[in-house]
């Protein structure tokens, strides 16, 4: 069962007994940290993280897998064929996950894949130069304080920032001073720490690359969940230069200081974060949208999708940011438009009746008529395409059923990755590259 699932289910549950605000603040304690978890193995927020991609010289590295090409498919599928209909996939190498470490993620930065995991005290590395080669030597971090880092990456570098203390496994009980940020370039396989950022380290952040910028906002800081004591809501956030290696204060945000980050994207020159209000449930009616103009140094607030927050993700497509909602088998998506602040209702992907099952979706940016792919995390689940003209999610069969690792997606690739034991107890991890050919 997944996390959005679980988290679903406790709210369901909550609407049915009596309150106890200790309970409710631990319970709610529970999902952030296993959502945090769920999103550093991931590749952008949310809950999603994009990386520009090049894939010249690739195929010297993969052997071509008929059973799993999607071409068949989709070449009797019209909408799709402006899609993937020549796309191919390929079994690559996974890395070694005993010497990454837990929570095994992956991302791809520029034409590499990279595995990242947390061992010892250590974030750990581990990068296939291209994507779909075999992955090097694990590349330990200086000691970090926090897990659970919420990540970003640009075409060379793979950002981490904030997370949960490590002594606690919960959210921070102060500020951390200076806060833990991390950068790790792909090119030379190092890492670096990033200069103090001028808010305090904390959980549940949302984090984009603009294109020369890092932008973290939101979060919670909060004491032990056992002390009954509501985590504190951030409304605040920075941006960082790399090239000039210093950071600036966002201005405030709108509001009253309840929304909590669900979602963030950059898309069309400014962030779009998909918001709930704290301590509510998931219903569209709590949910808001905030956008901020990193160039004018302004925000503006609107209504949230018409969606639950529950088994959801935020894409950036060419035409505009979609947001997908999938649990407990209802299926809901929309598209936002900057233009009008508003949101606009359009079909979600299919996914079996009669069970209980969610989704993720990823953006797949090359090539252009291909807008996102959904991917349902249960048996009997189908890969879908969602086709930006005709308005539809077209099924890829061929891709595999039942996939339930986050993908990240590159400009000319996308990467399936199934972590050890995440499909099933015991079940070993996977790895596929597809690729325009």
């Amino acid at each position: 069962m997944t996390d959005p699932t679980i988290e679903e289910l406790l709210r369901q549950t909550a609407d049915r007994v009596e309150a106890d605000p200790a309970l409710s603040e631990r319970l709610r304690g529970r999902v952030r940290r296993a959502r945090r978890r769920r999103r550093a193995a991931a590749a952008g927020a949310a809950a999603v993280v994009l990386g520009a991609a090049v894939v010249g010289g690739l195929s010297r590295h993969w052997t071509d897998d008929a059973s799993q090409d999607p071409t068949a498919v989709v070449a009797t599928q019209p909408t799709a064929s402006a899609g993937v209909s020549g796309w191919r996939s390929r079994t690559a190498p996974v890395p070694d996950a005993a010497a990454v470490g837990d929570d095994l993620g992956m991302f791809a930065v520029g034409r590499s894949a990279v595995a990242l995991g947390y061992r010892d005290g250590h974030y750990v590395a581990s990068v296939a130069v291209t994507a779909g080669g075999p992955f090097g030597s694990a590349r330990p971090s200086s000691p970090a304080r926090l897990t659970s880092a919420v990540t970003a990456v640009s075409d060379t570098t793979l950002y981490l920032w904030g997370g949960q203390d490590t002594a606690r496994g919960t959210p921070l009980a102060g500020p951390v001073y200076p806060p833990s940020g991390l950068a790790f370039d792909v090119a030379t396989q190092t890492w670096t720490s990033l200069p103090a950022a001028p808010i305090e380290s904390r959980d549940g952040a949302v984090a984009v690359w603009t294109g020369d910028r890092l932008v973290i906002w939101g979060g919670l800081l909060g004491e032990v969940p056992s002390t009954g004591t509501p985590a504190r809501v951030r409304s605040d956030g920075a941006a960082y230069a790399p090239a000039t290696r210093t950071w600036e204060l966002l201005p405030a945000a709108p509001g009253d200081g309840t929304l909590v980050p669900q979602h963030a994207v950059w898309s069309g020159g400014r962030m779009i974060v998909w918001t709930a209000e704290q301590g509510q449930s998931s219903a569209p009616e709590h949910g808001r949208t905030l956008v901020l103009n990193l160039a004018a140094r302004a925000w503006s607030q609107a209504a949230g999708p018409p969606l639950n927050t529950a088994g959801s993700s935020l894409v950036a497509t060419a035409s505009g940011p979609v947001a997908v909602a999938v649990s407990l088998g209802q299926s809901q998506a929309a598209r936002f438009d900057p233009t009008t602040s508003g949101w606009s209702a359009m079909p979600g992907p299919v996914v079996p009746s009669g069970t209980i099952c969610s989704a993720s979706a990823v953006a797949l940016l090359a090539p252009a008529a291909a807008a996102a792919v959904a991917l349902p995390e249960c048996a009997g689940g189908t890969p879908q395409l969602l086709d930006a003209a005709a308005g539809n999610w077209v099924p890829l069969a061929s891709w595999g059923t039942g996939l339930t690792g986050v993908p990240s997606a590159g400009e000319s690739f996308l990467l399936l990755w199934n972590a050890p034991g995440r499909s099933a107890p015991g079940t070993a991890s996977s790895l596929r590259v597809f690729s325009a050919a």
